[in-house]
């Protein structure tokens, strides 16, 4: 099946969909060849011509920086020895370690520290993600698909589902 390539946008984010090409290729596949498109749904997407592989590519205005942020991250965890020595387990103790963090600068109402807690679990849960075999992006999608449509009420503060 061969799909139309949108040269318009090929053209207006040029530089953006080749900088989400190598990105979404290196998550996904070791393949650097493919090709631009849109979906049945006007999506547009990025075919790889090698694995065959199609992987969503956000319009400009979501542009997903956290993912070349994800790349950086994993680097740097391989190079600490992290991906290596570490378990999931360990990983998911530090996740903690970091949220109790946020416990603390909430508390504080400080900001600086809250941003930093927030930042550290991300990272930790990156990394998480990158022992599991997971991607980051897929993780938040089902989380997403799941709570999307949820129906519940704020109870003293909480959103309580049904």
């Amino acid at each position: 099946m061969e799909l139309p390539i949108v040269y318009e946008e090929l053209q207006v984010y040029r530089e953006w969909i080749v900088n989400a090409m190598e990105e979404y290729a290196s998550l996904k596949c070791n393949h650097f060849g493919g090709i631009f498109a849109t979906s049945e749904t006007g999506q547009t997407i990025y075919k790889c011509l090698d694995c065959g592989k199609k992987l969503r590519v956000y319009g400009h205005a979501d542009k997903p920086k956290i993912f070349a942020l994800s790349s950086l991250i994993e680097e740097w965890a391989e190079e600490k020895g992290i991906l290596s020595k570490a378990t999931p387990l360990t990983q998911a103790i530090k996740t903690q370690e970091e949220v109790n963090e946020l416990y603390r600068a909430i508390l504080d109402d400080n900001r600086d520290e809250i941003k930093d807690a927030i930042g550290d679990i991300m990272v930790t849960l990156i990394i998480q993600c990158k022992m599991q075999g997971m991607d980051l992006q897929d993780c938040l999608e089902s989380a997403y698909n799941v709570i999307k449509n949820r129906t519940g009420k704020m109870v003293d503060g909480i959103f309580v589902k049904d």
